[in-house]
């Protein structure tokens, strides 16, 4: 009888083991990278609910798209509004899109403007997108890169000059970690850490020490262990694995951080930059971010893109005032955009339509919640952790239900 009960309790206990570990696991859920995207007359920001909400020339009071996992947004480069495109990448690896479709950059067929996103036909299997002046690219998860539409410099890839309204390959490229594209051309980082960039290249944005084209990707010189890149305007950024930023191509407004006004078609380094765990490049200015997390800015701030205050052209980087903590940086056409630690979103420079006379803020400020009053968050703000939160508890029961799930389930082979 004894031995009996002990079985029973054994498959009781076993039950709720289970279920703890379950939710547990569920507790334990990874979310989504929450990230912020800057377009030419829009702005962007993934939620950590996989959620898109967009503001600026219009906004949104809904989820742009759902279940998204990373997203890109073009108009950053150049300000003409038929460039503003969207791309999101869902978590079954697809590819949606919407937005202007002057040049078919969406990716559907037709030259229609989309305004509700809607999938991106023949991608599958996709794990990073970049949108283009007036082209998209797309990174596979086998290590391939697909591009589609205007292709008047080469800026797909594929060797021609052709337009195209569905992806095609880019040529000569595999085992690609990461990509980002800027007005007319592209950068690719291999995975053993060596740079390849192609299409436009009138001031060396392509790295390669000429001014020429390419309709195939070529091989940025004197660059080696690279860990991101990020593709400006008419220049080009990327970070190393020692936390030095490098840049090369246009430099009018000093966005190759080096301290003059001289293009580069090789890569310089960015003066008074270390430690840094992420960039971005926009039109004419850049961003960083430091281990510290602290956030830097150089180049064009005429309209306050650059976050430093009112110095116009600041040619080495200045670290930006008033923000502190932060994770996402997008440096955009003539803005910039922000996420800190405690999920807030801030935004910096050109104000978007409908604001008056183009106003703008030379310092971050708070980005204003699209779905009613408050302030944007791109995840809830962290609940401060005592030796009582939901989460020790839940832990501390768990391991109580293991070891006692344990010991009866032992009994009842005895």
């Amino acid at each position: 009888m004894k031995r009996a009960i002990s079985r029973v309790l054994g498959i009781l206990l076993a039950g709720l083991l289970l279920c703890g570990v379950m939710a547990f696991a569920v507790s334990a859920a990874i979310t989504t990278t929450p990230m912020v995207a800057a377009g030419g007359y829009h702005s962007y920001v993934l939620k950590s609910d996989g959620t898109v909400w967009r503001w600026g020339y219009s906004i949104t009071t809904r989820p742009e798209i759902t279940d998204a996992t990373y997203i890109s947004a073009a108009g950053e480069h150049q300000s003409a509004s038929d460039f503003s495109h969207l791309l999101a990448l869902k978590n079954d690896g697809k590819v949606w899109a919407r937005g202007e479709n002057t040049y078919g950059q969406i990716g559907d067929g037709t030259l229609n403007y989309r305004s509700d996103a809607a999938p991106v036909p023949g991608l599958d299997g996709v794990i990073s997108v970049s949108a283009g002046g007036s082209f998209s690219v797309a990174l596979k998860s086998d290590g391939t890169v697909w591009a589609w539409w205007h292709n008047s410099v080469g800026q797909l890839g594929d060797g021609t000059t052709t337009g195209r309204l569905q992806p095609v390959q880019v040529q000569g490229l595999s085992n690609i970690a990461a990509i980002s594209s800027g007005y007319v051309h592209s950068l690719a980082l291999h995975r053993d850490g060596t740079v390849w960039a192609w299409g436009g290249n009138s001031d060396g944005r392509l790295g390669d020490g000429t001014t020429d084209n390419n309709l195939t990707p070529v091989h940025v010189q004197n660059l080696s262990g690279v860990a991101a890149v990020s593709a400006g305007g008419s220049h080009s950024l990327a970070l190393l694995n020692d936390g030095t930023v490098w840049a090369w191509g246009s430099n009018g407004y000093g966005q190759l951080g080096d301290g003059s006004a001289a293009n580069q078609p090789l890569p310089v380094r960015v003066g008074g930059l270390s430690d840094v765990t992420a960039i971005s490049a926009g039109s004419g200015h850049c961003l960083a971010i430091k281990k510290n997390g602290t956030a830097w800015g150089w180049g064009n701030n005429y309209w306050g893109e650059a976050g430093v205050g009112k110095d116009l052209y600041p040619r080495t980087p200045v670290q930006v005032r008033d923000i502190s903590n932060v994770i996402s940086v997008a440096a955009g056409w003539r803005n910039s955009l922000a996420i800190t630690s405690d999920g807030t979103v801030w935004t910096w420079g050109s104000k978007h339509y409908p604001y008056p006379n183009l106003d703008r803020n030379y310092t971050p400020v708070r980005a204003k919640n699209p779905e009613g009053s408050g302030d944007l968050r791109a995840f809830p703000p962290p609940k401060p952790k005592t030796i009582f939160s939901t989460n020790v508890v839940s832990t501390v029961f768990n391991w109580i239900l293991f070891f006692l799930g344990f010991g009866w389930i032992w009994m009842w082979f005895i």
